[in-house]
């Protein structure tokens, strides 16, 4: 909005708020190591990870102390938010949404992108020769698989998309963070027998019983919401959501899931969203662009149409 801030602060985040326009510090943090990690890995540029090499160290190091500073307390799932949120709570990416995916505290999307920040970190570190980093990392990978496997909710048959205050939403980004491994090729981490397998076969479950009418699939359109409890979806998040599920857990994947493909291809074509080539954020009931027109996110999409 052509501001100016000081340095180390940004014009969109402001403390002392729950929702929109809070801070993002966690999953701003995975992000940057799922994108320099990914870089890396694409372009064998060694000697660009060797100089990030203190600043991945450092981000390992956050990781952890946003579990919790006090080791013997850690499970891998982010618990204290920054301190700029002052009275205030970090929220997502997904920020425009309900608790079920705009809190990042306790949130099952933001944990497993986080599982996958640590299964990047651990390759990183391996290329580096840092034993120790990477030691830490596998460490990290196997406190974190297990704290998510126990929060699978066998009644349900599905992870709550919060864990805390018996939330019930269910949500597709689930699944979301695997993109990464999944993306980069790293078959032995995605292997069902593996150490990820048990986490693997909650999560298909999960995603078979989401992409369900009346949960994540909307009743009166058939397409995809990216949470049950809320008519408030993103194309961009939909597309990883599909690439994923449909590559990692076809059995999940119903007819009826799949025939959404025609809806959402609709949603693009509508001269709502037409002029403005694509939209992003969409109401899944009624198909109308409510915002995100000509969103540099759903760059996404060309995963979509990899299918």
């Amino acid at each position: 909005a052509n501001q100016f801030t000081r340095p180390g602060h940004s014009s969109y985040e402001c403390s002392g708020l729950h929702g929109c326009f809070s801070y993002m510090t966690m999953e701003q943090l995975t992000n940057w190591v799922c994108c320099a990690v990914t870089y890396a890995e694409h372009t064998g540029d060694l000697a660009w990870l060797q100089a990030q090499a203190p600043t991945l160290r450092d981000c390992a190091e956050s990781l952890e102390n946003r579990d919790d500073p006090d080791p013997a307390r850690r499970n891998g799932i982010l618990k204290w938010d920054s301190d700029r949120t002052g009275d205030g709570s970090e929220i997502t990416t997904y920020d425009s949404l309900d608790v079920s995916l705009g809190q990042a505290r306790n949130n099952l999307y933001l944990a497993v992108k986080t599982l996958a920040a640590w299964l990047l970190l651990e390759r990183a570190f391996a290329r580096l020769g840092d034993a120790e980093g990477s030691e830490r990392a596998t460490a990290a990978i196997a406190r974190l698989t297990a704290s998510l496997v126990a929060e699978f909710d066998t009644a349900a048959q599905s992870f709550p998309a919060v864990f805390e205050a018996g939330n019930a939403s269910r949500i597709l980004p689930a699944v979301e963070g695997l993109v990464f491994p999944l993306v980069l090729g790293l078959d032995d981490a995605l292997a069902r027998d593996g150490r990820l397998g048990a986490l693997l076969e909650c999560l298909e479950t999960h995603m078979r019983n989401a992409l369900q009418p009346g949960v994540c699939i909307d009743e009166k359109t058939g397409a995809w919401k990216i949470s049950s409890t809320s008519r408030n979806t993103w194309m961009s998040k939909v597309a990883l959501a599909q690439f994923v599920a449909r590559r990692l857990f076809p059995a999940a994947v119903s007819p009826l899931a799949a025939a959404a493909d025609r809806v959402h291809t609709a949603w693009q074509q509508n001269p709502g969203c037409g002029a403005f080539a694509m939209c992003d954020q969409i109401q899944s009931e009624t198909g109308i662009a409510i915002g995100s027109k000509y969103y540099p996110r759903m760059v996404t999409s060309v995963l979509w149409l990899r299918e």
